[in-house]
């Protein structure tokens, strides 16, 4: 079972990953405090609830991800292959791996945070702006995020951190 986003990052949609059979789940994603289902039970008797529904959807394999969380706090990765990301609201976690490659992040939500799960932060290590945006980038590797609108954003909102685990983070 594979859950995902509709083209727009509205809709919930829920695929078997096999014979192209889904399920879309109408504004659930946008309005998950209003809309949706609370649990999908299967055949088996297993069970999935929204909230575990939802820790699918906002995680990633290694190709190009599009992930949209929602009004929740959302934990996103991505698993590296060139992402995007859009929080939706809420204090979100991102994390990230070196070696993940490119990740674009939108969120507006309050404080959300960048996690750095793996290694260390790199020695050629850039901090750029484009227009509104900061760009994170390691000059080995060729990693690089892209925090949309994180210029226009520090004057709306309260910041976000950056982490490296075990403890340090980043605020968005």
């Amino acid at each position: 079972m594979k859950v995902g986003n509709a083209f727009d990052g509205n809709d919930l949609v829920i695929t078997d990953g096999i014979a192209g059979d889904e399920i879309t789940i109408s504004e659930m994603i946008v309005n998950s405090d209003f809309v949706g289902i609370g649990k999908i039970e299967f055949g088996d008797g297993t069970s999935l609830t929204s909230d575990q529904i939802f820790a699918m959807e906002t995680t990633g394999d290694t190709g190009a991800n599009s992930l949209y969380g929602t009004s929740r706090n959302d934990v996103f990765d991505g698993k590296g292959g060139g992402d995007y990301i859009d929080g939706g609201g809420g204090s979100d976690t991102i994390m990230y791996s070196v070696g993940y490659g490119h990740l674009e992040v939108y969120d507006f939500g309050d404080a959300s945070n960048l996690r750095l799960v793996e290694g260390p932060i790199p020695v050629n290590f850039s901090v750029s702006v484009s227009g509104s945006s900061l760009i994170l980038a390691d000059g080995t590797a060729g990693d690089q995020i892209v925090l949309d609108n994180m210029l226009l954003r520090a004057l709306l909102t309260p910041a976000g951190k950056i982490h490296q685990s075990p403890s340090p983070t980043a605020h968005l």
